[in-house]
C-alpha cells in the first residue's frame, strides 16, 4: 500500500445485526484499551457519521475526543482534526468519523487503529429520472487498501473491516 511503513495487520468482523455504526461502535469498544493512537473509522457519509458520534459519546472512554471529518465540514472544523493537539498530554487519543475524505487527500498522524464499514456514497447520474443520486455502495479493492494504509504510517497498526472478504 503506497504511504504504508509499518506493518498492518487485517481482521474481518462482519456485521451480523444492527446499524453499521453501532458495529463500528462496539467494535472500536472491544479494541480501544488494547490499542494506542488514534482510530480513524470510516463511514460512507455526514449522516452516518453523526449518529456514530451521538452512540460513541454516551460511552466515550476518558481522555478521548471524537471529531467528524468530511468534505462539507468547514475548514477551521476539518483542521480540529489536521492539526489535533493533545496539549501535551500524550494520554488524550482521537476517533475520527470519516468519509473518504481520509483515504488520501489529508494525513493525520498517530493512526494506529483503522474500522472500515466498507462503505462509501458516490453521486451517479440516473438516466430514467434524469438527474443525479446519491447512492450508497461497496468500496474499491484500492480503496479498501489505502483505508488500511492509514494505521501504517508511524507504527504498526491494525485494520478492522466490517465486511467480508469477497
Amino acid at each position: 500500500v503506497p504511504g504504508r511503513l509499518h506493518d498492518v495487520s487485517i481482521v474481518y468482523n462482519p456485521k451480523l445485526k444492527g446499524s453499521i455504526e453501532e458495529h463500528a461502535i462496539s467494535t472500536l469498544l472491544t479494541l480501544y484499551a488494547r490499542c494506542q493512537g488514534h482510530t480513524l473509522i470510516f463511514l460512507p457519509g455526514s449522516r452516518e457519521i453523526q449518529r456514530a458520534i451521538e452512540i460513541f459519546n454516551i460511552k466515550i472512554p476518558a481522555n478521548c475526543v471524537a471529531l467528524p471529518l468530511y468534505a462539507a465540514l468547514s475548514a477551521e472544523e476539518q483542521n480540529r482534526v489536521l492539526q489535533f493537539d493533545e496539549g501535551g498530554n500524550n494520554e488524550i487519543r482521537m476517533v475520527v468519523f470519516c468519509t473518504n475524505i481520509a483515504e488520501t487527500s489529508v494525513t493525520i498522524n498517530n493512526v494506529r487503529l483503522v474500522i472500515d464499514c466498507g462503505l462509501v456514497k458516490e453521486a451517479r447520474f440516473d438516466n430514467e429520472r434524469r438527474l443525479t443520486i446519491i447512492e450508497t455502495m461497496k468500496i474499491s479493492r484500492s480503496s479498501a487498501d489505502q483505508r488500511t494504509g492509514r494505521a501504517g504510517r508511524t507504527a504498526p497498526g491494525h485494520c478492522i473491516r466490517l465486511y467480508t472478504l469477497d
